[in-house]
């Protein structure tokens, strides 16, 4: 599958679980195995739903830090957050 860039998905008519499973699969090098994508899906559901916050999220997203998630995942992070 070749890449799409994040603005390409976020205008793409699915919701915000396939968009971001869709950024996984296609926008990093090398590929995330599957168990890495699956903790990333769960973390962000739990983020979404209000249950963990981005520091949280960034541990289940095996970053280091929150501006990994601002890096990697801008698109899928509230707008409140972005700041």
């Amino acid at each position: 599958m070749g890449s799409l860039t994040e603005q390409d998905i976020a205008a793409l008519d699915i919701s915000r679980e396939e968009k971001l499973k869709l950024h996984c699969a296609t926008n990093f090098e090398p590929k995330h195995p599957g168990w890495v994508i699956d903790s990333i899906m769960e973390g962000f559901s739990m983020y979404w739903s209000g249950t963990i916050d981005l520091s949280e999220l960034s541990n289940k997203c095996y970053l280091k830090n929150i501006e990994g998630l601002h890096r990697y995942f801008t698109t899928f992070i509230n707008k409140e957050d972005l700041n």
